[in-house]
């Protein structure tokens, strides 16, 4: 076997390990995702950005590719009930709970791999594809990122958008900080029976940045660990022009989220 070939299998095996590990880390959250998500206004904050990418005079297909529990999902559904909606996640224990709230078709949600997308979906399908809350960012590496990326695009329409975010990792290494409103504010959360504290910190290691959710309750006391990948938007500008996106545009606010958005069109040229 040559050395190439070794690298490739070992690598290989590398992703995946690192997949499953962050699909147990999400597993960990969920009992807690949707309490800290809603106190945190993150599935509002995100159903108003999408509503600038849909059109309600016109029926679209659209792919949410990190849907988790399908909060923003269902937001989406009931604004605009001409479009059809489909939703993908790693976490099975997320989509479980999805699909017991979900208000389409539990078929149009799937456990996917996002190197998989075009074995799932159809290809060409889809007017939008969106993946939030720096989602995205928990691939492995530039070369895995690339493929996604390309994935996206495969399932696209001709001239369909990909929307996206993520945080600003230049200044964040530079500074040893996280943009993070509720970094080291403890979050005390309770709804009916639901009671926990909820704090987040940050650390950058072995080239990756970390956000950890510290979670307590009665019962038991959490660590969640969140690699993200460390990527400048040079380089993702980089990575969507070689994977044939184009009209591409990224906004920027340190103070706000989406900290750093980036929309991008599919080219006419699959």
């Amino acid at each position: 076997m040559s050395q190439i070939r070794l690298v490739q299998i070992l690598t290989g095996k590398l992703v995946v390990n690192n997949k499953k590990n962050i699909a147990i880390e999400y597993s960990k959250f969920t009992p807690f995702y949707q309490s800290v998500g809603k106190a945190r206004n993150h599935f509002d904050t995100q159903f108003v950005l999408l509503k600038n990418f849909i059109n309600k005079n016109d029926k679209q297909t659209i792919l949410d590719a990190s849907c988790a529990t399908g909060d923003v999902l269902n937001k989406l559904i009931v604004e605009y009930p001409q479009s059809e909606f489909y939703g993908s996640d790693l976490c099975e224990s997320f989509l479980n709970l999805a699909k017991k709230k979900l208000l389409t078709d539990t078929n149009n949600i799937k456990q996917v791999d996002w190197l998989e997308l075009s074995k799932y979906f159809k290809k060409d399908i889809f007017d939008l594809v969106y993946i939030l809350g720096n989602s995205i960012f928990h691939c492995q590496s530039f070369y895995e990122f690339e493929k996604v990326v390309f994935e996206i695009r495969k399932i696209l329409k001709k001239t369909g958008k990909f929307v996206f975010d993520l945080r600003d990792w230049e200044f964040n290494k530079k500074d040893n900080s996280f943009n993070e409103p509720y970094l080291g504010k403890t979050i005390h959360v309770k709804k009916g029976k639901i009671q926990f504290t909820y704090l987040a910190k940050y650390c950058f290691k072995d080239n990756k940045h970390i956000l950890i959710h510290n979670i307590k309750d009665n019962f038991r006391e959490l660590e969640i660990n969140l690699p993200f990948l460390n990527i400048s938007v040079k380089k993702i500008v980089e990575i969507l022009k070689k994977s044939g996106f184009c009209k591409i545009k990224t906004t920027k606010d340190f103070n706000k989220y989406p900290f750093i958005l980036v929309t991008a069109e599919n080219a006419n040229n699959h």
